[in-house]
């Protein structure tokens, strides 16, 4: 998982209990959920419209080949 073991994974967690403290933490846990998932979902929109795009070229893509 990206280099990225236990350890790490839960010194992070510490610092950001530390920095946050408790009553933030949940809230910021879902701030950055909602993001990633956003972020996945327009990579995601990205790549179906490339794939879209190599399958069916434009008409004007095909008009300027034959031009």
């Amino acid at each position: 998982m990206l280099g990225v073991g236990v350890f790490e994974i839960l010194m992070v967690l510490i610092v950001a209990l530390l920095v946050l403290g408790p009553d933030q933490l949940p809230k910021a846990a879902r701030a950055l959920a909602k993001m990633v998932f956003e972020f996945r979902q327009a990579s995601e929109d990205l790549r179906l419209g490339v794939m879209g795009a190599e399958e069916h070229p434009s008409k004007q893509d095909s008009h300027n080949a034959s031009g």
